[in-house]
């Protein structure tokens, strides 16, 4: 064999780790639209509380966050609640063209725009799941993802292979992250098991299932050790070679199960979800075969009507991947000089984060690049327990100091209100308003306290009139002091009072 036909045959071997079935990538592009769109249902039902300027997050004080950035959003444009509406329905449009496949990559380009937007627009709402869900569309964009015009399950089969720098970069981001998760950990009391009876206790993520396990100290302490470990060994051997599918897919089931216990003992948004379609992609080829032999049908693939014959088989014959999309004349190359750029700057920031290099490897040039492209993520998921476990009261004063509470529909305070709750995240609508009283409690974030009290305070007005009027709005936290000698010993925190009388 000469040294050509040996390099050529590296080469083969190499495309088969980074190579995802278009089964995978069909599957994925349905799951991710479909998150698309719960999560733009979520985010809806709070809009002119998140996303307009008389609500809690004022667009000049999200927008004074990033001076000297190059970080945007097309949702601090305007404050107004009826381009709040548009940019949603533009977002709907987007998602639901992705799920069905129409344009494929133009709305996957769309999408991602959109959701950096969104997420850079509402700072005190995101998790790692949104992280990871910008991150997934941003290496999708640089992939074929099939679409109607393009290949489509139902129709006869052409084998088409999807092996690229960006597919070996979407693979390496989902990997990354697991890796990175179960790093962070290592620098807490996960090991012995210690930091998830933590967490099981913490209120603000704790389910009832949870709260149940915290009689059995031996099953969560080995639980909270096979996590860790899970989370490292698992991001390793994600990269099985496809030809080994049942040992891929027995991979692919331990991580999916993994987010199964998670999502029945702690309540983390759509974070779950996001990581069972990111898994989808790992999916090889056996096992899509196995599936069409025992479902009794064929799963295929055509190629687009746009298309002539001859040029589409020239591709798949010397293994050339037609670009995912064109925009302004960019070329193949630079398509892929951007996915090389952005992959070396998401390693180099995540060893950064992790101190095992410092920040300032990182040019402020490529940085600004990076804050541009939005590449910026922390996988620190539970990587401690807070300190700052709790809840939260939430008073509107009224004329002779009697009290509403409005954490229980504006019904008088009394007793309870002042009790912890037996689940104190059911006190909140949704994960994305838990996370935002949650990140109050920190002292980063108190130019937000006043503008919760004067939107509440607003609410007030509108569902009451003038006839039940109100004095101030008092945001209080109560902190349990973790005492072991008193488990309900607590401390009462005031975090912000609004005198109406004087706003």
């Amino acid at each position: 064999m000469t040294a050509i036909e040996k390099q050529s045959s590296f080469r083969r071997r190499a495309r088969k780790f980074v190579e995802i079935d278009p089964r995978s990538l069909t599957a994925f592009r349905i799951a991710i639209g479909i998150v698309l769109l719960v999560d733009l249902i979520i985010r809806a039902t709070s809009l002119e509380a998140h996303y307009t300027d008389i609500g809690v997050m004022p667009s000049t004080l999200v927008g004074g966050n990033y001076e000297g950035t190059w970080r945007w959003s097309l949702h601090l444009w305007s404050g107004s609640l009826g381009f709040a509406y548009l940019l949603f329905m533009v977002s709907g449009i987007a998602a639901v063209c992705l799920t069905i496949g129409f344009c494929a990559p133009i709305a996957t380009i769309a999408c991602w725009v959109l959701w950096a937007s969104v997420q850079c627009r509402t700072p005190l709402l995101q998790n790692g799941g949104d992280d990871l869900l910008r991150m997934l569309l941003f290496w999708a964009m640089f992939l074929p993802l099939p679409s109607n015009g393009r290949f489509k399950l139902g129709t006869a089969l052409i084998r088409y292979r999807t092996s690229s720098i960006a597919s070996a970069a979407l693979l390496l981001q989902v990997s990354l992250m697991y890796f990175m998760a179960g790093s962070w950990k290592l620098t807490g009391d996960w090991l012995h098991g210690n930091e998830l009876h933590r967490i099981f206790c913490d209120g603000g993520y704790a389910r009832p299932l949870a709260y149940a396990l915290q009689s059995y100290p031996n099953l969560t302490s080995i639980s909270g050790t096979a996590v860790v470990v899970a989370e490292h060994l698992l991001a390793f051997l994600l990269w099985i070679p496809p030809r080994y599918w049942r040992a891929r897919c027995a991979v692919v089931a331990a991580l999916a199960l993994m987010h199964v216990g998670v999502e029945l003992t702690l309540t983390v948004g759509l974070f779950s979800f996001v990581c069972w379609t990111a898994l989808l992609l790992f999916l090889p080829t056996g096992f899509w075969d196995a599936f069409e032999k025992r479902m009794g049908r064929r799963w295929a693939i055509r190629r687009g009507k746009s298309e002539s014959t001859e040029a589409y088989n020239a591709d798949i014959a010397t293994g050339v991947q037609p670009a995912p999309f064109r925009i302004g004349g960019l070329s193949r190359a630079v398509a892929a000089g951007v996915v090389l750029f952005s992959l070396l700057y998401v390693i180099t920031w995540n060893l950064a984060a992790r101190r095992v290099i410092g920040y300032d490897v990182i040019p402020p040039a490529a940085r600004r690049v990076g804050e541009l492209l939005s590449l910026q993520q922390s996988w620190r998921l539970f990587d401690y327990a807070s300190n700052r476990d709790g809840w939260f009261i939430v008073l509107a004063r009224q004329p002779d100091y009697r009290y509403a509470d409005l954490l229980r529909d504006g019904v008088p305070a009394d007793r309870e209100t002042f009790s912890r709750p037996a689940f104190p995240y059911r006190r909140f609508p949704d994960h994305r308003w838990r996370k935002f009283y949650s990140n109050l409690v920190r002292d980063h974030y108190y130019a937000f306290r006043e503008p919760l009290c004067r939107y509440l305070a607003f609410q007030w007005k509108r569902e009451h009139g003038a006839q039940e009027r109100i004095e101030a709005i008092e945001l209080q936290y109560m902190q349990e002091l973790n005492d072991p000698e008193d488990p309900d010993a607590y401390m009462q925190r005031f975090l912000y009072t609004l005198e109406l009388n004087e706003a």
